[in-house]
């Protein structure tokens, strides 16, 4: 499968969950800002192993989000600013940007997860 082709083409209110949605697609960098995910409860492993994935999230709402497992694990690139994201529903978070570019840059982890990547 060519990742680099995936286009979001509709459906935008009724995504749900995104679980494994991208899970080792390495080569994946795809723009997905503009997905409208906010009924989304489970992004458990949605781009763990995307090594190039950069695009922009900060403007996510991720508000209904309960379980953020593994996320961003080993998103070496990935480094967007997702510190105001709304996590307030979130039950799980284990390793969300664990080997991540964000593990560096602590201050663009959500605040409520960002105790696990404070040293």
């Amino acid at each position: 499968m060519k990742t680099e082709r995936i286009k979001y083409t509709g459906l935008k209110d009724k995504v749900k969950k995104v679980l494994d949605g991208f899970s080792n697609c390495k080569f994946f960098n795809s723009d997905l800002s503009q997905w409208t995910i906010f009924n989304c409860k489970n992004f458990s492993f949605m781009l763990d192993e995307c090594r190039k994935f950069n695009a922009d999230l900060s403007d996510w709402d991720v508000s209904n989000g309960e379980n953020f497992q593994s996320m961003f694990f080993n998103c070496r690139k990935f480094n967007s600013d997702l510190s105001e994201w709304d996590v307030s529903k979130a039950k799980s978070w284990d390793n969300f940007a664990e080997n991540s570019l964000l593990e560096k840059h602590p201050e663009h982890i959500p605040e409520r997860f960002r105790e696990n990547y404070l040293k």
